[in-house]
């Protein structure tokens, strides 16, 4: 018998080849590429699912990924540049089944 096992790394600094390996990582990439150079022309659903939900800090509550892709046009207008950094990064996913013992 087999089970998956999950895989965990840690990441510390800029987006790297290595990264770009990683689906989760690579979205989160181009996330915040597309947002910081303020560009948000595409869909919303290149970014959240149709049923999203997104709480904001100072609790209103955005329902739908078209909701949320709005209310971030108008968020982030008012601001000549946004910046994403990644300072720590944790990265966990499947990886290969491995044989166990009953």
């Amino acid at each position: 018998m087999s089970r998956p096992t999950r895989s965990l790394f840690t990441h510390t600094g800029p987006f790297s080849p290595h990264l770009r390996l990683s689906p989760a990582l690579l979205f989160l990439e181009a996330y915040g590429s597309h947002v910081d150079a303020r560009d948000l022309s595409m869909p919303y659903s290149d970014f959240y699912v149709p049923d999203a939900i997104f709480y904001d800090t100072i609790g209103a509550v955005y329902r739908s990924g078209d909701a949320i892709w709005t209310w971030m046009k108008s968020l982030f207008v008012p601001f000549d540049s946004v910046t994403h950094e990644g300072v720590i990064l944790w990265c966990c996913g499947m990886t290969k089944a491995v044989g166990l013992r009953k």
